[in-house]
């Protein structure tokens, strides 16, 4: 529920606004000679409790979502701030978290837009091939809405018009990285460890500079018949850290047959250039199929040496000892990691009929060049289900969404219901199902059945204005 400690969240956390939101709330304040300034936004409660034993509340937060808008001369100005009271993490864990803030100018042929913005390069929702140019909030990938999950990106934005056709570009100044679980948090990834050893994990903040600068074209095309194509071209990186791993031994100079104690993790940020498109062809009237591809020229996979990924602790000898002491000497050069040519696919249909909506989504993502000491697979696929449908007065609304890795059989199931009480006040109930076949050791994809016992039912409660 929202109790006092809200309130005093909303203050404390105002207090903490020093960077450029104050300035550009203020001008949205005090323009003059233009229409008043339209504020609207939202106040949120949720809650999520695990499904099994001991029914513990994995996640519940208070948020006060403000959203202030101001029409000027051949523009507007726009900010998307959203104030959070985390109270399953602390009583007094407070956020304040600035989604957007952006200015925007219109020209005759053209639009600039200079600020933290959306950019979604992709034509098919729920596809992640184009994801790359929006920051993403992975903390809550499982615990909010897919809509809030994606943050803005600051960035320069230019779009020249053409008739039907626009093209488009982006300059991002400085590079931001997906909002990453917290090590300790049970949404952190898994991460393929030589070895199988404790972990210490450094977090790295990427620095401003001119090499991390990143920069697309964008072409659409929209005056085809019956078909919207976009090409694409980017030098962008991965926002999702690949971990530099380096081992460390209980003493300075480590004999010849010491093991490490443990492995340091280190975030690291890979940049290329990624060129592809995305195509969405309507043959009928309700049904759309979408196809979208990015190759990326490089990317960083992890390694697992098969002196490691064989090794059997209760029976290794000297010699193979030896050997596995030689890999990892050899390996922590590149931080078991290496970098390879990735391309990243889609295909889907989607069937709309008034308020009802059915979607399958199949992806692939290749890895080119591949060698077996690579963690990850050569071929990814999943799998993406979704159908949606309104009842009662289109007050009602049924929503399931599920995704299925084939690799490792797992899956994450979201069933939900969300009822309008009024024009203002609405509710959401569902769960987060989780499950499917454990993997071998050494996977390195996501699996749904790392996140099985935490399976959860919510229920929110959302007033907006």
């Amino acid at each position: 529920m929202i109790n006092r400690g809200y309130y005093l969240f909303i203050f404390m956390s105002a207090r903490k606004l020093r960077t450029y939101i104050l300035p550009l709330l203020f001008l949205l304040l005090h323009v003059t000679g233009y229409a008043q300034p339209r504020l609207s936004g939202g106040v949120f409660n949720y809650n999520g409790v695990q499904v099994s034993s001991p029914h513990e509340l994995l996640y519940g937060y208070n948020r006060l979502n403000l959203i202030l808008e101001q029409q000027v001369s051949d523009g507007r100005l726009y900010a998307d701030v959203d104030f959070e009271h985390l109270y399953s993490e602390a009583a007094d864990s407070l956020r304040v978290l600035p989604r957007q803030v952006w200015m925007e100018l219109y020209f005759d042929n053209s639009d600039l837009r200079a600020g933290r913005q959306l950019i979604n390069w992709g034509l098919a929702e729920g596809s992640s091939v184009w994801e790359q140019t929006s920051r993403m909030d992975l903390s809550r990938l499982f615990t909010d809405d897919f809509s809030r999950v994606r943050l803005g990106t600051d960035a320069l934005r230019y779009i020249y018009y053409s008739g039907s056709n626009q093209i488009e570009g982006i300059i991002n100044p400085v590079f931001s990285p997906h909002i990453i679980p917290d090590s300790e948090s049970i949404w952190f990834p898994y991460i393929p460890i030589p070895g199988d050893l404790d972990t210490e994990i450094q977090h790295e903040t990427p620095s401003p500079s001119l090499d991390r600068i990143q920069y697309g074209f964008r072409f659409r095309f929209r005056g085809l018949n019956r078909a919207d194509l976009d090409l694409n071209a980017l030098y962008w990186h991965n926002p999702t850290p690949a971990y530099f791993k380096q081992p460390r031994f209980s003493s300075e100079e480590p004999g010849d047959f010491e093991l490490p104690e443990a492995i340091v993790l280190t975030e690291t940020y890979h940049q290329t250039p990624i060129f592809g498109f995305a195509l969405e062809v309507r043959p009928a009237p309700d049904w759309d199929i979408f196809t979208e591809a990015a190759w990326h020229l490089s990317r960083k996979f992890d390694l697992i040496p098969e002196e490691i990924e064989y090794l059997d602790r209760e029976t290794i000898t000297i010699g193979e000892l030896n050997e596995l002491i030689d890999a990892i000497e050899y390996y922590q050069q590149s931080g078991f990691l290496t970098e390879r040519p990735w391309l990243n696919s889609t295909l889907g249909i989607r069937y709309r009929s008034g308020n009802r909506v059915m979607k399958l989504l199949s992806g692939i993502e290749t890895i080119i060049n591949y060698h077996d000491e690579i963690a990850q697979d050569q071929v990814f696929t999943h799998i993406t289900a979704l159908y949606s449908d309104y009842f009662f007065r289109d007050r009602l609304n049924l929503n399931v969404t599920g995704r299925y890795h084939l690799n490792d059989q797992s899956f994450w199931l979201t069933p939900s219901l969300s009822y309008e009480v009024t024009d203002r006040w609405d509710t959401s109930v569902g769960t987060h199902i989780f499950g499917g076949h454990s993997p071998e050791p050494y996977y390195g994809h996501l699996s749904f059945h790392q996140f099985s016992e935490y399976s959860f039912g919510y229920l929110e409660l959302r007033y907006r204005w």
